[in-house]
């Protein structure tokens, strides 16, 4: 749980400023394209931080890494908290989005090190059910705090710093994987990532797709259903926590079944699902009671292919490069994710429950058919002989 907390943090520091910036917009007066770099910069960070820290994992080891991380978090939890001006705001936001890139992928391959291998699926994708938990918590934090005024956005972003400080609090606890210090080396990565490169792009291409649209839901759709449907804050941030909690179902579907069902059909079943629902958006776009079903069904099928994804990135490569791999594949999310919240706003918001979901729902469907294709089954299946087998 320790090793998840992480995983928390990502999801309720991302969402804890979608939440606030209804008060940030007020009080500050941000222009539309200092709004997209203020949602977009965490995930920009992440891609510099996964790369960085995720190589460092394979470095350093998996603990040192992930504790590094955390320093990050608590600093620019607290800049936020306290910035003076729009950059120190942003800056906090970038520093937020390295501890989360660095966190992802060397947390995650320390967990399918120290798994057995038949409940190495259940371990790994731990981190997207707290992910999702962190999503579920940020609005529903940031509703309790809406009547304490205008600059009630400063305590909401000074929250991001409790859970990594937890984990500092208890890094006795966090022991380093025997599985990296048998087989660590540092190798030339050049011709390393040859051998994988197969992996590395399927991966790392459903990670763009499913983090660019599950990252403009998350971080847009409070703002949109006000803007386009006249709701109020309180209502459209409950709406975003309601589709946090199908993000929950979703993944808790992968963290029960995908060591007995496997990794491929749970992926197909993702895919396909979020093709279909995101085709549903497209059509009725234009009423709350036909919008919000299909929202939350992309939800759902979101979660199984994004926690199926996470899966993946941490056990299908070898070990003295599995950090490496895992940060590149968790970077190529978040350049999905800082690309659709940086373009969005330029875009229009009105663009999010129709524009977007039709042009995504046909490159989904051929995910589906390219997982059913080529999508390794893993379960089960001890690291060092899929590092073999590779």
């Amino acid at each position: 749980m320790l090793l998840g907390i992480g995983g928390f943090e990502d999801g309720f520091a991302l969402l804890i400023a979608a939440a606030a910036l209804p008060l940030m917009l007020r009080q500050l007066h941000i222009s539309a394209v200092y709004t997209g770099l203020l949602i977009s910069l965490p995930f920009m960070g992440s891609v510099a931080g996964a790369l960085l820290f995720g190589r460092l994992g394979d470095v350093i080891g998996r603990r040192s890494s992930y504790l590094y991380v955390s320093t990050l978090f608590i600093a620019g939890a607290a800049l936020g908290a306290l910035s003076w001006s729009i950059y120190a705001l942003l800056l906090s936001r970038f520093m937020v989005g390295l501890g989360i890139g660095g966190d992802i992928p060397t947390a995650g391959s320390l967990l399918a090190e120290i798994a057995d291998p038949e409940i190495r699926g259940r371990y790994v994708s731990v981190q997207t059910l707290l992910w999702g938990l962190g999503g579920v918590a940020a609005p529903v934090l940031a509703v309790s705090m809406l009547g304490l005024g205008p600059s009630a956005w400063r305590i909401m972003l000074a929250f991001g710093g409790v859970p990594p400080a937890l984990v500092l609090g208890l890094r006795g606890r966090v022991v380093e994987s025997r599985h990296w210090s048998a087989h660590a080396s540092v190798p030339r990565l050049s011709w390393r990532i040859r051998g994988v490169l197969g992996r590395l792009s399927f991966v790392s291409s459903s990670y763009f797709l499913t983090t660019l649209v599950l990252a403009v839901f998350a971080n847009y759709t409070a703002s949109a259903l006000a803007l386009a449907l006249g709701l109020p804050a309180a209502e459209s941030l409950l709406i975003s926590a309601l589709q946090w909690l199908a993000f929950l179902l979703g993944s808790s579907v992968v963290s029960a079944r995908v060591d007995s069902v496997g990794r491929r059909p749970l992926m197909i079943v993702g895919a396909a699902g979020l093709a279909a629902s995101l085709g549903s958006l497209a059509l009725v776009s234009h009423g709350l009671y036909g919008l919000v079903p299909s929202l939350i069904s992309s939800w759902v099928f979101g979660g199984i292919l994004y926690s199926t994804n996470g899966v993946y990135s941490a056990e299908l490569f070898p070990t003295s490069m599995r950090s490496t791999c895992n940060g590149i594949c968790f970077a190529s999310g978040r350049l999905g994710g800082f690309l659709g919240t940086l373009m969005l706003p330029l875009l229009a918001l009105g663009s999010l429950f129709r524009g977007l979901p039709l042009a995504l729902a046909p490159t989904f469907a051929i995910l589906a058919l390219a997982a059913a294709l080529a999508a390794p089954r893993t379960e089960r299946v001890p690291l060092d002989h899929l590092e073999r087998g590779r």
